[in-house]
């Protein structure tokens, strides 16, 4: 719910769902899933049809209160997966959750964010273990980064900004620990 604009996109083309922000049904209130069937509902996000990279979609978001909800789909709670975001901010020094699948009031999930200290971060737990990776390289203001965490099934997760890995790091958890 970070103030910026953020545009979700798997790369490549593939995988359980792919959030382009194209919007083909011309319903902005409705995050369209162009691979599968999780579209999320929009709350307080700002559509703008040419604000993302190359005059794409994007949504702009107010930093306190704006989220797009997908529900609690299992199917995306995989073994091992990988999630990305492309996100552009306009304000630093905050924690900024761009894509998180936590089950409410535990710590059974994963999420990916820019820390407090503007820095891209994954972590992954169940209920017995969280780890969070962060990587090393200063995310500024008004530039397009592309941040993905990877978790491999085994307890290794990785954290990549534009496509560079900033780092990796291990935790005994089971990623699938009934996230529902």
């Amino acid at each position: 719910t970070g103030a910026g604009d953020v545009l979700f996109s798997a790369i490549p083309n593939s995988g359980v769902s792919r959030w382009d922000f194209t919007n083909p049904n011309s319903d902005v209130s409705v995050a369209v899933d162009q691979r599968g069937n999780n579209d999320g509902s929009v709350s307080g996000a700002t559509y703008l049809p040419s604000g993302g990279p190359n005059g794409t979609g994007a949504y702009s978001f107010d930093g306190s209160d704006d989220f797009i909800s997908f529900g609690s789909p299992s199917n995306l709670v995989q073994e091992p997966f990988s999630v990305s975001a492309l996100a552009k901010f306009d304000n630093l020094g905050s924690t900024e959750t761009l894509f998180s699948h936590i089950e409410e009031l535990t710590t059974e999930g994963w999420e990916i964010t820019k820390n407090s200290s503007d820095e891209a971060s994954f972590l992954v737990g169940d209920s017995n273990a969280v780890t969070t990776i962060t990587g090393n390289t200063t995310i500024s203001t008004n530039t397009y980064f592309l941040i993905t965490g990877t978790y491999d099934g085994s307890g290794n997760l990785t954290v990549y900004l534009d496509g560079t890995q900033e780092n990796t790091g291990s935790g005994p958890f089971d990623s699938q620990a009934s996230v529902t």
